[in-house]
């Protein structure tokens, strides 16, 4: 007997707001295509590390072929002649009682929306932080004491010494030998 249970989060994502309003825009300047590839590898990515979670993308517009259109755990959904916001909608007002969505959007009426029907609500920075966290910056001490002012110096005038030197080499007129 299959069971309606949740397993783990499903989130919700209005897909192109996601991509304008995060580092993907970058990747979108070289077609949607590049920017959703890369955003679903880095879902895949995040669900490789949580195996329950599952992500829903909405996108505005009618599909086209890609060969990433299906992966275990992500939904891909064109709105096709609605808009994404009212294909979420949809979704939220048929799925909500048995689904615990978290709405991934920027767009305030969808976050509204998405609270009125039951679902949480998450910013694309929020999300981001959550799918994305921050590198990490590990500050390794050094083995060296930094140089002290007098070192520097005398460094330096050696160098200066040594330069000078060949300088005057070079410019010193050749002797003929024999």
């Amino acid at each position: 007997m299959a069971s309606n249970k949740q397993i783990g989060p499903v989130f919700l994502i209005d897909g192109y707001n996601l991509i304008k309003s995060s580092f993907l825009k970058k990747q979108e300047q070289r077609g949607s295509q590049q920017a959703i590839a890369t955003l679903l590898r880095t879902l895949k990515t995040y669900q490789r590390k949580h195996p329950n979670c599952s992500f829903t993308l909405v996108f505005d517009g009618y599909p086209w072929t890609f060969p990433w259109s299906w992966q275990p755990g992500v939904k891909i959904i064109f709105s096709e002649s609605h808009t994404a916001d009212r294909r979420i909608e949809e979704i939220l007002k048929k799925e909500a009682q048995k689904i615990r969505f978290t709405v991934v959007s920027n767009d305030r009426e969808i976050q509204e929306m998405a609270i009125i029907l039951g679902a949480s609500r998450l910013s694309v920075a929020e999300f981001l932080d959550l799918v994305v966290p921050p590198a990490r910056i590990v500050v390794r001490p050094t083995l060296e004491k930094p140089a002290d002012v007098s070192t520097i110096k005398a460094i330096e005038n050696e160098l200066e010494h040594h330069y000078g030197q060949r300088e005057q080499t070079r410019q010193s007129p050749k002797k003929n030998r024999g």
